[in-house]
C-alpha cells in the first residue's frame, strides 16, 4: 500500500509511483473472472472503458490496500468519471483520500457531489482536491465534528472561501493549515485576548478542539474582529490572519456554504445529462 503523503507536491508523485510499479500488478489481481465480470458490467452500463476501470481500481488499490473497497466503488468512479470528466488518477486519488477521513465507500457519490459542487461554486476544482485533502485531513482531524461527509464537507467550504482571498489552492490550502495551525498552538491567546475558547473537554476527561466552524465564528463575534491589531497578535501568524478574514468575510458564511454543499445531488444530475447525450450513447453502445 502507497502511504498518502502529508505534503500536497507528493501526492502526483506517489499516484505516479502506483500507476508505473504497482497498478500492472494489480490489475492481474482485478482480473479475475468475478472482478472482470463486474468491471465489464459497470463499462457496460455506464460507458467508461473497461481499461479506465481498471486503472482507476487498482489505483485504488495502491493507496489505500482495500481491493473489496476498490470493487464496491467501480460504479462510483465510473460515474463521477462520466459526471465530471477527471481523470480516473483524480478520482482515485480523492477517493483515497475520504477514507482518511473516515468515509465508507457507500457514502463516496455523495461526498463526490459535494466536492464537485463546492468546485462550481468555487475556486478549488476536484483534479486539486485529491492532494490537498490529504495534505490537509490529519490536521482537520484534531477538531470535533471533522470526520464523514459532513466534516469533509466543512474542509472543502473552508477551503473554497480561503481560495477566493489567496488565489490559487494551493496558497488556500496553506492558509488553512497555517490557521489549524495557529487555533491550536495559540489557544491561550485566544482564549485571554478574545474570550475564545479553542479546546473542550468530555465526560470522559478527554481534551479536543471543538469544531473548527464554532471556533472561527466565536473569534468573528468577539472583540478580535473590531481589533486588527489584537487579531494579529492572538492569531500569531500572518498567514492564519489572512485565512481567517478570507473565510469570514461575510459572517456565517462558512457554515452556510458547508449547509449548501451538503445537500448536492450533482454526481447523479450531472452523471445522467451526459449519459442522455450522443456521445454518451455511442460510448455506452460501444461497449455493449
Amino acid at each position: 500500500m502507497v502511504k498518502l503523503p502529508s505534503d500536497p507536491m507528493n501526492l502526483p508523485n506517489a499516484l505516479t509511483l502506483a500507476r508505473i510499479v504497482l497498478v500492472p500488478l494489480l490489475v492481474v489481481v482485478l482480473l479475475t473472472e468475478f472482478e472482470g465480470r463486474r468491471i465489464l458490467g459497470v463499462s457496460k452500463d455506464t460507458g467508461v472503458a473497461k481499461e479506465h476501470l481498471t486503472e482507476g481500481a487498482a489505483a485504488f488499490v495502491a493507496l489505500t490496500g482495500d481491493g473489496k473497497g476498490a470493487s464496491d466503488a467501480l460504479m462510483t468512479f465510473a460515474r463521477v468519471q462520466k459526471a465530471t470528466k477527471a481523470s480516473m488518477e483524480d478520482i482515485a486519488g480523492s477517493a483515497a483520500a475520504l477514507t482518511e477521513m473516515k468515509i465508507p465507500v457507500q457514502d463516496f457519490e455523495h461526498a463526490f457531489s459535494v466536492l464537485v459542487k463546492g468546485g462550481k461554486e468555487g475556486r478549488v476544482e476536484l483534479k486539486n482536491l485529491a492532494s490537498l485533502l490529504a495534505a490537509l485531513g490529519p490536521q482537520f482531524s484534531l477538531f470535533a465534528g471533522s470526520e464523514g461527509v459532513e466534516g469533509m464537507s466543512q474542509l472543502s467550504a473552508g477551503l473554497q472561501l480561503a481560495a477566493k482571498g489567496f488565489g490559487t489552492p494551493d496558497q488556500a490550502a496553506t492558509g488553512m493549515r497555517a490557521l489549524m495551525t495557529s487555533l491550536i498552538s495559540k489557544a491561550t491567546q485566544l482564549r485571554k485576548l478574545g474570550g475564545v475558547e479553542v479546546f473542550t473537554t468530555d465526560e470522559k476527561g478527554v481534551k479536543r478542539a471543538r469544531n473548527i466552524v464554532d471556533i472561527v465564528e466565536d473569534i468573528g463575534n468577539s472583540k478580535l474582529a473590531g481589533d486588527p491589531e489584537l487579531l494579529s497578535k492572538a492569531l500569531g501568524s500572518d498567514e492564519a490572519l489572512r485565512a481567517f478574514l478570507a473565510i469570514n468575510k461575510l459572517p456565517g458564511a462558512w457554515r452556510e456554504t458547508a449547509r449548501a454543499t451538503l445537500n448536492a445531488n450533482d454526481v447523479a444530475e450531472d452523471y445522467k445529462k451526459r449519459q442522455q447525450s450522443a456521445s454518451a450513447q455511442v460510448a455506452k453502445a460501444w461497449n455493449d
